[in-house]
């Protein structure tokens, strides 16, 4: 048997795979599943998804594979679908752990709808947010803003901004990190008892 043939036979084998699950053969969908799970697993913890939300981001990203299932050509290999999907989901996943993290840094945790002082948490952390972005200089800020509070994407910001995707990533970083300092400082300034 030629190399070439031996090369083909594992990519025949997960298109035949794809094509079964596609017309919805029992049994096929678990099969792709196991075929995929522990190297997505790998891949979504390397990714940097807290290890408690791996299990989740795995499950979600096998869930919009099957929802989109019937749209997929094999254009390229089922693998390489599957992981541009986790990317997506571990992308979102991280993004919703932050605007938890920015809630509890700003002191503001979502109440019940009815709770008579939902408004003004709000009002205080948006306070704190506007004192924030005040004090940080400008590339970084308005990168927070475009994809922390108007959520979007990368992409959509770099074309905003006229520059490439990964200086838009780059930014983002450094600005969490300065909106986490400058927060410190002013509880620190407001636990001494100067006005800001």
């Amino acid at each position: 048997m030629t190399a070439a043939v031996l090369e083909a036979s594992p990519q025949r084998d997960a298109e035949s795979l794809l094509a079964r699950c596609q017309r919805g053969e029992p049994g096929a969908w678990r099969e792709l599943y196991r075929a995929h799970v522990d190297r997505l697993w790998r891949f979504v913890r390397r990714l940097g998804v807290q290890p408690g939300e791996v299990e989740d981001v795995v499950q979600e990203t096998f869930l919009v594979a099957h929802r989109r299932l019937v749209d997929f050509d094999g254009a390229v290999p089922v693998s390489t679908w599957l992981y541009a999907i986790a990317i997506r989901t571990a992308r979102s996943t991280r993004r919703r752990a932050w605007r938890r993290q920015l809630a509890r840094l700003v002191g503001w945790e979502p109440a019940a709808a009815d709770a008579p002082d939902r408004g003004i948490d709000r009002t205080e952390a948006e306070a704190e947010v506007a004192w924030v972005l005040a004090r940080m200089p400008e590339k970084k800020r308005v990168v927070l803003v475009l994809y922390e509070l108007e959520e979007l994407d990368g992409p959509t910001i770099a074309e905003i901004l006229g520059c490439p995707v990964h200086t838009v990533w780059s930014r983002l970083r450094f600005a969490r990190g300065d909106f986490k300092r400058l927060l410190r400082r002013r509880g620190a300034l407001q636990g001494a008892g100067v006005e800001t």
